[in-house]
């Protein structure tokens, strides 16, 4: 039965017909994912039927059939999303829990987690990772993935739970549309990703999500790691060193502002580290290019690309960028003050467009430093050395991290324990979500608020 089940599996994934049409690659990769979540429901219509029969006949010689099925599952669909589950993860093998880690990452340093009780598996890239997870069997799924059931990875009907950990400090709103709507659970790093989540369930009218008080694992990884290591900050002449940290694309500190922005820092001779998103020097390549070449003969001028983005982080005092979600790193763990760029920017399709005010980011930025205009560029230097030597500016970003961040420093077990009460809860257990700690089951918000 089993092998007749893979042949029409194998045959249906691997039949090609004639087709006179163009189908552009995200149109084709949604398709497919539709074929595999239509494969999915028959393999365990057809799994189940076989269980039955199997099961029913063989009982009759005193033989028990098995299904293989997991509990707690976490996907990481990139390695770098190792440092947000491995705090959790950490925390669950110390309570004895089995979990399984699956990643589409060959070189995820999760791979190399020694454990008793966590299974590491690398399951693939695309839609080899997506057809696994469409059939995957479970008690609870753990991703940071968006637009479950919305894009490539459709619920299971083998997992009871899927539940997000959201990997930043950043504003649901920023997400792309319909990014949480069919999650059972989110598991939240802050009260403003609460908020947006409740008026955006009522706004559509989807049913309410179990919202969870979490906290930010992978700021916890960036803290710990700052206890441990004692970074010395580089000096030229006095002057306090600047990193450049913008994210790529339409919404770009260097393709909106570039030169303007660079070198009246540089000419004062203020040591500077540029770190361009990856993505920067692929996709605006000839700006790359222009901005080293116009920027070669200052001997205070660094450009970064590392892998690890933890000594530029620490080995500076201030930061300018944009609506990278890197300034919340900074500021929170670091506690260093980060200026950003008045501009407009550009929310289209993004939950942002549906919510009644402004996302979170965009009203805290002057309490991380502050936002200038185009016009207070020629005054930047000045105002780099005044927010370096402003003793407040420390306070402040430690009494936004207090209000905006759940369970700093120690969210990892705090996560852990609400997975396992979620656990308990779809496997019947009457008490366990009452266990959960800092759980909110307010109802939808009223529109009108």
């Amino acid at each position: 039965m089993k092998k007749i089940i893979l042949s029409i599996f194998i045959s249906i994934i691997c039949f090609q017909a004639p087709a006179f049409a163009y189908l552009d690659p995200g149109t084709g990769s949604m398709l497919l994912s539709a074929l595999i979540g239509i494969v999915a429901t028959v393999f365990f219509m057809l799994k189940t039927l076989y269980y039955k029969l199997s099961g029913g006949f063989l009982s009759l010689f005193g033989v028990k059939i098995e299904k293989k099925k997991h509990g707690i599952v976490f996907y990481s669909e990139g390695k770098s999303y190792w440092r947000t589950f491995k705090p959790v993860l950490e925390a669950l093998d110390k309570k004895g829990i089995q979990a399984t880690y699956l990643t589409s990452s060959e070189d995820d340093e999760g791979l190399q987690f020694q454990s008793n009780t966590i299974d590491c598996k690398y399951i693939g890239e695309g839609n080899k990772a997506y057809t696994q997870l469409n059939m995957l069997e479970a008690d609870v799924c753990v991703m940071t993935t968006p637009g479950l059931d919305v894009l490539q990875i459709q619920r299971s009907k083998g997992v009871k739970h899927y539940s997000h950990v959201v990997h930043a400090p950043t504003d649901a709103g920023l997400y792309k549309l319909y990014s949480f709507d069919y999650y059972d659970s989110v598991l939240c790093s802050g009260q403003h990703q609460i908020d947006s989540l409740r008026y955006l369930e009522q706004l559509r009218g989807t049913e309410s999500k179990l919202l969870t008080h979490a906290g930010c694992p992978y700021m916890d990884v960036l803290a710990e790691r700052l206890d441990q290591e004692k970074p010395v900050v580089r000096d030229i002449q006095g002057l306090p060193h600047v990193l450049i940290a913008p994210t790529w694309g339409n919404n770009g500190l260097l393709k909106r502002f570039g030169l303007s922005l660079l070198k009246p820092l540089a000419e004062q001779g203020y040591p500077i580290t540029i770190r361009p998103h990856p993505q920067s020097f692929i996709a605006e390549s000839e700006l790359m290019n222009e901005l080293q070449l116009e920027l070669k003969t200052f001997a205070n001028v660094k450009w970064d690309r590392s892998a690890d983005n933890f000594d530029v982080l620490a080995n500076s005092d201030i930061m300018i960028s944009d609506l990278s979600g890197v300034i919340f790193d900074y500021a929170f763990v670091f506690e260093k003050p980060v200026i950003t760029m008045q501009f407009e920017a550009n929310l289209l399709g993004t939950e942002a467009n549906d919510l009644p005010d402004k996302v979170w980011e965009l009203n805290v930025l002057n309490q991380i430093g502050k936002q200038i205009s185009v016009d207070e560029l020629a005054s930047l230097p000045e105002l780099v050395k005044s927010l370096t030597t402003n003793a407040n500016i420390r306070q402040n970003i430690v009494m936004l991290r207090d209000e905006s961040l759940f369970n700093y420093r120690h969210s990892g077990e705090v996560i852990a324990q609400q997975l396992i009460d979620i656990q308990a809860s779809v496997n019947g257990s009457e008490h366990s979500l009452m266990n959960l700690s800092a759980v909110d089951t307010s109802k939808k918000m009223d529109l009108a608020s």
